[in-house]
This record gives C-alpha cells, sequence and structure tokens, in this order.
C-alpha cells in the first residue's frame, strides 16, 4: 500500500531515539528476559477454597500417559465451574461452591449435577463457544470428543465425534473452540492427538422445529466425519488453539504449525496463503494459545517522541495528521505500523504510542504464546519471536490459561522436580512497548500455601481456569478446590 500510494513521509524533525525506533525484527535482552528490571507487581489474594470436593472420584489414579492436561473449566456465560472426574462432567455453579467453602471444613458434602460421558478418562476439557452458542468441549484417552452445552438445564450430550475411525484408539489432548469473547469461528471444533494430527468439524446448531428443543448435527452429517486440517506433526500434539480461522498447534517435536481454514458450503474448507509458516525450537512443546493484541498490557517508551506534526506527500499533496488516521493507517496492519510507519520519524512514533490505531475496535491482529520445559516464546502471526522468556521452573506438562483482563498467561505446574507451594503456579505478565512491536514478558509465582505441596501425585494441579474479575480456579488431585484473585500494577 505504501508503494502503491507513492508516498514521501516526512515528520518535521529526526528519528525519535530509542528502542522504539530501532529495528524491530530482533528481540532486545530484556525481551529475552535475562538481567530486565521488572516492570509489574503481581499480587495474589486467597478468596476460599474447598479442602475435598465431593465429586465421587479420585482424581489421582492417572492413566497410562499421565495426568490429565486440564479438567477444570468455567464457563463465564452460566458462571459455573466445570470439572471432569472420571468418567463423568459435573457441573458447579460458583456461588453454591463458594458457599461450601465460606461455611468451613465442617459444612456436608455437596452434590452437584453430573452427565457420563462413557468408558474412557479424559485429557482435557475446554468451554467456548459455537455459533453463539456457550458449550463445554471433552476429549478422551480413546479419541472420543464430547460436545455438552453450558446453559442448558438438563446436562446433556448434544454432538459426538471420534478422532480416530470407530474402533481405533487414538488419545487424545489438544482442544480449539473458539473464546466466549467474541472470536469468530463458526461452529468449528478441532482436537489434537498422540498421533500428530490435528483435525476438526463443523457442529451447526440450530432449533428443532419438531422437538423445539437446540439441534448440534454435525455437519455434513456423519459420526466419523471430519476435516483433516493442514497440519501434521512428527509427534504428539497435546495443545491447539483457533481465533479468527487461525488453527496453531503445539507439539513435542518442537514444533508450532499455522493452518487456516473456514465453515464453508456446510463443511469446511482451507483457506490462506500458500506455504504456512512454522516456528521452530530444540525442545518440545506443551502449549500455545492466541493472545489477541488489543488486550496486552502497553507501556510508555523511556524518552517520549517529539511532538512534530507527521505528514505524507503523495504526488506533491500533503496529507495532514487526521486523514492519515481516519483513512490510511486502518488499511495497514499492526505490523506495518509498527516495524515500517512507526520508525519513519519522532511525529510517526508520537502518533502511534498513543495506541488510538493499534488497539482500535476493528484491530484482529493476534499474538502467539507457546513454551517448551523451560522457555516461552511471544511470536506475532508469521511466528516470528517478539519476546523470549527463560521460564524459572519446569513446564514439562503444564497447562495455560490467559486473562484478558490482566494480560497475563497463568501457567499450572504438574511434574517440577523442585516443587514447593511458591513454585506451582505462576503468572507470566506480557508487555508491549506502545506503538511498537516489542514485547516483554515476566514470570511471577503464585504464592499458594497447601499441605500436599510434597506429596506427588495429590499436589499436582489437574485444572486450572480463569474468569472475569482476575478470577484464577485451581484443583489438585487431592480434589482441594482454591480461588485466587490476581492484581497487576505497573511500576513507575
Amino acid at each position: 500500500l505504501l508503494a502503491s500510494l507513492g508516498v514521501a513521509c516526512h515528520g518535521g524533525g529526526a528519528m525519535a531515539s530509542g528502542e522504539d525506533c530501532a529495528s524491530e525484527g530482533a528481540m532486545s535482552e530484556s525481551s529475552r528476559g535475562r538481567g530486565a528490571a521488572p516492570r509489574v507487581d503481581v499480587e495474589a489474594e486467597l478468596l476460599w477454597k474447598v479442602k475435598k470436593l465431593a465429586l465421587g472420584e479420585d482424581l489421582k489414579q492417572f492413566g497410562p500417559n499421565g495426568p490429565p492436561m486440564n479438567i477444570l473449566e468455567h464457563c463465564p456465560v452460566s458462571d459455573c465451574l466445570w470439572v471432569m472426574a472420571g468418567l463423568a462432567l459435573h457441573r458447579l455453579p460458583v456461588a453454591d461452591v463458594e458457599s461450601l467453602a465460606r461455611r468451613g471444613p465442617d459444612a456436608g458434602a455437596r452434590t452437584f449435577a453430573s452427565l457420563p460421558l462413557g468408558h474412557a478418562r479424559a485429557n482435557r476439557l475446554r468451554c467456548g463457544a459455537m455459533a453463539g452458542q456457550p458449550v463445554a468441549v471433552v476429549v478422551t484417552e480413546a479419541g472420543d470428543v464430547r460436545v455438552v452445552p453450558t446453559t442448558d438445564d438438563d446436562l446433556r450430550v448434544a454432538a459426538s465425534m471420534k478422532t480416530g475411525r470407530r474402533h481405533k484408539r487414538v488419545s487424545t489432548w489438544g482442544i480449539a473452540v473458539a473464546a466466549h469473547a467474541g472470536e469468530a469461528s463458526g461452529g468449528i471444533v478441532a482436537v489434537s492427538a498422540n498421533n500428530g494430527c490435528a483435525k476438526a468439524w463443523l457442529v451447526d446448531p440450530r432449533p428443532d422445529p419438531r422437538t423445539g428443543r437446540q439441534a448440534w448435527p454435525v455437519r455434513p452429517g456423519g459420526y466419523d466425519y471430519c476435516y483433516t486440517a493442514a497440519i501434521k506433526h512428527e509427534q504428539n500434539v497435546p495443545c491447539i488453539d483457533i481465533a479468527n480461522g487461525k488453527l496453531i498447534s503445539a507439539s513435542l517435536d518442537g514444533t508450532l504449525r499455522l493452518a487456516e481454514f473456514a465453515a464453508s458450503g456446510g463443511g469446511i474448507a482451507a483457506v490462506g496463503r500458500g506455504e504456512l509458516p512454522v516456528f521452530a525450537c530444540d525442545e518440545a512443546l506443551w502449549g500455545a494459545c492466541w493472545i489477541p493484541l488489543r488486550s496486552v498490557r502497553t507501556y510508555s517508551p523511556a524518552s517520549p517522541p517529539a511532538s512534530q506534526a507527521a505528514q505524507w506527500l503523495s504526488q506533491g499533496v500533503a496529507l495532514p495528521e487526521d486523514i492519515l488516521l481516519t483513512s490510511v493507517w486502518p488499511f495497514l496492519d499492526t505490523q506495518t505500523l509498527a516495524r515500517q510507519v512507526q520508525p519513519l520519524s519522532a511525529a510517526h512514533a508520537r502518533l502511534l504510542a498513543d495506541e488510538m490505531e493499534m488497539r482500535a475496535e476493528h484491530r484482529k491482529e493476534l499474538f502467539a504464546f507457546c513454551f517448551s520445559d523451560t522457555t516461552a516464546w511471544l511470536l506475532d502471526e508469521d511466528l516470528q519471536p517478539c519476546a523470549m522468556l527463560e521460564l524459572p521452573f519446569s513446564a514439562t506438562f503444564a497447562h495455560i490459561a490467559y486473562d484478558r483482563e490482566s494480560s497475563v498467561v497463568v501457567m499450572a505446574t504438574k511434574l517440577c522436580p523442585e516443587p514447593s507451594p511458591a513454585g506451582a503456579l505462576w503468572a507470566i505478565c506480557l508487555l508491549r512497548r506502545k506503538g511498537s512491536m516489542r514485547c516483554h514478558m515476566e514470570a511471577h509465582a503464585i504464592r499458594y500455601d497447601f499441605p500436599e505441596w510434597h506429596h506427588f501425585p495429590s499436589s499436582a494441579f489437574v485444572g486450572m481456569s480463569v474468569a472475569p474479575g482476575g478470577r484464577v480456579f485451581s484443583l489438585l488431585a487431592s480434589r482441594r478446590l482454591a480461588c485466587h484473585r490476581l492484581s497487576v500494577r505497573m511500576r513507575e
């Protein structure tokens, strides 16, 4: 667009000094997490806890593949916790659980609604939305995929699929479904498994005129039908995520892959641009998630850029700032703004530093967060690193959840070699320099004193989920449930 307009850009001054106007292609030392002074303070307040949930199952009985990735999720629409314990899915209204916790350890056991889901143990549970309908999706060690509406009074399985063929067991670990916050992916649900593949179905919820209930047909209409995404890894794929029709998959082969597809003609069709980017590292990747760029907390440059006016000349005609802001910059993606427009001059840096354009409502750009045993990365949509953080703990088999309100990735560890109450839950804070794609990450321990911390497997976090208001729910294999409230404050 810049070249086609034939514009010459002026700012009435010299280039702004400092990191913001340097090359955006490489990470700074602070972005790598080495020796950088912390920019935020994180506090975690324990709101309540339940010593042992009455779920009817012992959560310490892990399967042959190890502990489940995550069997606890919060649905913000129903304001319920969903727990997959053994072979049944349980619905726990948050208000009821909190009331139980307030009554103390002598309170009687509370029985919650449950739904049997078959004969195989669950590897992961995830809440999200399908075509605007809130759902919980469960995948199992046998390759079963179950979709349960979370706002119906009566618990029921609305749709059932299988990763392998009818009688073939393929242990399934990853679930990708649209978040409740409004990402558009139609009724697509995708899963990933031990065979290195990611597969997807189109579930099309609609009213059934015969019964008056919501019907959930799987399009184009077959139990085994699925779309095999353009993703194939050499090893297990423990985690996938989808946003805006873009699917990322993290594999134990050390790669993060991208596929683009959408609902089309009653099914799913691949879209996109030829060969898609791949991120590779030397360690197994355990998890990944999309991060909306607009949600990442920003911080100001150390030296504010000068206040000269920015002008673009097109065929001798000057385009003033208001024209740039309303009629040019909205058509440029954020990477172009940050990496090509921002370094032009101090004036352009000043305009972008106010974040009005980069955080505009129409912006759908994403970051990708992924992690290995020892390292976390924040990548752009082309899977190029924007920041890297060396983790001060072992993230093997860890589960993550992103809290948009605080710009924090919460990570629950499972197999930490030196467990302690201060090293099991972590908050990874994401920061972006205003007007720039330069990012910074910090890891802060969430202190949580629980007596099981030195007794594995009781100390393993089998479930963790975030909720509005900075709440973090966590579930131990001992069935201890807790709720913390995170608060993040920028340092002056």
